[in-house]
């Protein structure tokens, strides 16, 4: 395939939006348009760059595989920015096509488009909002792409992929894709940036996996509820099983360190493990007895920080083994989710006392209450943009919150708002992505 290099001069296709949605007969949501008993249908938005100079009419084709096909023409303008719907499509999989013309709509039967597109499939779902990425071609010469536009979602728009069982942290891989933990399943699972999931069913010596992690070595490290409890997996899918001296020590959180190790916490041994990137281990006892250390996370001192839910306090541990904990002031606040933030102090959630805590590396703490109280604060992470962003969740709505280092929070309600939601981090496409019980969800920041 032969493309056009940079200085080439170049079109711009369009940008497509696709937000499918029931309709009513006058094209408001909610009622199906042919009453009830009908099949729902859907709207796709079309948002167009802006337009070439000598374009005239677009003419978008979708073709779903089950329902009729459906044309629209749309006029083009020079330089004109516009958004146009089209309506009355079936939901499920549709294939859309795009033919933009030099002369006005409407098109005549015989007149040649200028620029075409490559067919572009999707489905069709309620309220989702899909990624879809046009490539522009020359009518008389197909070989050439004149553009190719890769159109991310609209900022702060949810895209969800329907995957797993009981799905809980997640990690941006040195792959560029994401990997995550699947609990009920017993895997761990492998997302691409377009979506595309794989699972690993995990050693039958790990049991349910819970935390994960990449290693120095470039690997997965998954803690699991297993006899085990350490599970190393290669990016192809290559595993080994690591057992911690502590049985029945219930890791949770792990993090690498910049000794070149993994960390990881032990709930029910009131434990900090050390992991070589070989497999060696080595155990560290909290110093205040049951404190139940759940997340863990590096912080810009290079020491491990982590959350002491049953004792109220914010662990930090050095790489020679060194211990201080800091109390949170409000009590039996429950911390659990920690992660290092961009203004160099370390983030963290508490699940009881509803807030979002913030401690220095001097150990100073001070909080701010979360914006939707009834919902419990669960994964936080740093974000690309330069914002903290959690989740919140509970049995009837969960919510992914985002707030500034100066305290200002900004809520947003994924489309499957019953979903209980988990972990959190930031992928090598440049958006957050976070887990929800049956599905991998993507958020990107505005």
């Amino acid at each position: 395939m032969r493309t056009v290099n940079e200085s080439t001069t170049y079109v711009r296709g369009l940008k497509c939006c696709l937000v499918a949605m029931a309709l009513t007969a006058g094209g408001g949501c909610g009622e199906n348009p042919a009453g009830d008993g009908a099949d729902p249908v859907g709207a796709v938005r079309f948002d167009l760059t802006t337009a070439p100079v000598d374009a005239r009419c677009a003419v978008i084709t979708a073709t779903p595989v089950m329902g009729a096909v459906v044309t629209r023409q749309f006029s083009l303008l020079p330089g004109q920015t516009s958004v146009f719907d089209l309506t009355g499509l079936p939901l499920g999989v549709t294939t859309f096509a795009e033919k933009v013309f030099t002369v006005a709509c409407p098109v005549p039967a015989a007149a040649v488009a200028t620029w075409i597109a490559d067919p572009v499939t999707a489905t069709v779902e309620m309220g989702l909002i899909l990624h879809v990425d046009f490539a522009l071609r020359r009518a008389a010469d197909p070989a050439v792409v004149v553009a190719h536009s890769n159109f991310p979602d609209p900022p702060n728009a949810i895209t969800e992929f329907a995957v797993g069982n009981n799905n809980q942290a997640i990690i941006g891989g040195p792959d560029g894709n994401l990997w995550f933990t699947d609990r009920n399943d017993l895997s761990v699972g492998r997302i691409t940036p377009g979506g595309a999931v794989t699972l690993f069913p995990a050693a039958a010596a790990l049991g349910s996996p819970t935390g994960i992690a990449v290693g120095p070595d470039g690997n997965l490290w998954v803690t699991g509820s297993g006899t085990a409890g350490i599970l190393r997996l290669t990016p192809t899918g290559v595993q080994a099983s690591f057992t911690i001296p502590t049985a029945s020590s219930s890791p949770m959180g792990i993090v690498a360190a910049r000794d070149g190790n993994l960390w990881f916490t032990e709930n029910a041994a009131n434990k900090i493990g050390r992991v070589t990137p070989t497999g060696t281990m080595t155990e560290f006892a909290v110093p205040t007895a049951a404190s139940g250390p759940s997340q863990i996370a590096l912080g810009g001192d290079g020491n491990l920080w982590f959350t002491e839910r049953n004792t109220n306090k914010i662990g930090r541990l050095t790489t020679a083994g060194v211990f201080a904990e800091f109390t949170v002031p409000t009590a039996a606040s429950s911390p659990l989710g920690i992660a290092a933030g961009p203004d160099g102090a370390l983030w963290f959630l508490e699940t009881s006392g509803r807030k979002v805590g913030r401690i220095t590396t001097a150990g100073v703490v001070s909080e701010l209450a979360i914006p939707a109280p009834t919902r419990t604060p669960m994964g936080i992470s740093s974000g690309p943009d330069g914002n903290l962003w959690f989740t919140q969740t509970n049995e009837s709505g969960s919510i992914v919150a985002r707030v500034t280092t100066g305290g200002v929070f900004t809520l947003f309600t994924p489309p499957s708002t019953s979903t209980l939601i988990g972990g959190i981090t930031t992928g090598a496409d440049g958006n957050l992505w976070f887990t929800a019980f049956n599905k991998i969800c993507r958020i990107r920041p505005q």
